[in-house]
């Protein structure tokens, strides 16, 4: 929905309202997100255990990528942002950097901890390329768009 709000106030050259937008979205998605998350990390051993006994020993992998997954929300829309402002490319280099990241990341990780090296790769992977687009959104666009830029 808001991709073409983005490209919009981007080709108006209206850096308040892109600011205002950004700031918008990241509240609107990261509080249900978190709230979602705790419930999640808080009842991860029943949600496991509707699935089998044997799923509740993939606890701390749950755990793991559900804080990646919080980094990723946290970010803010900086994919949308890059993509939707003439930086697809840039964007969709930091995405290949990342994919191969994870790939090793997983390759080592699932060697040496099994899922939850897998899952810990995962949301490393996540995090670096959500928190380098989002350098790449306030260098470029001069715009702050996590949750953390809310305050």
């Amino acid at each position: 929905m808001a991709a073409p709000l983005i490209a919009t106030l981007y080709a108006e050259d209206d850096q308040a309202g892109l600011q205002q937008l950004v700031s918008m979205i990241a509240r609107w998605m990261f509080y249900p997100a978190l709230v979602m998350a705790i419930a999640i990390v808080l009842f991860s051993r029943p949600i496991l255990h509707l699935f089998g006994e044997e799923f509740i020993a993939a606890q701390g992998a749950l755990v793991a990528l559900m804080l990646g997954q919080l980094v990723n929300v946290g970010a803010g829309s900086v994919g949308y942002l890059m993509i939707m402002t003439t930086y697809q490319k840039q964007a969709a280099g930091v995405m290949a950097v990342s994919a191969l990241a994870n790939v090793i990341l997983n390759w080592v990780g699932i060697h040496w901890f099994g899922i939850l090296g897998a899952a810990i790769a995962t949301a490393l992977s996540m995090a670096l390329w959500n928190i380098w687009l989002y350098v790449l959104v306030v260098k470029k666009l001069g715009v702050r768009p996590s949750i953390l830029d809310t305050f």
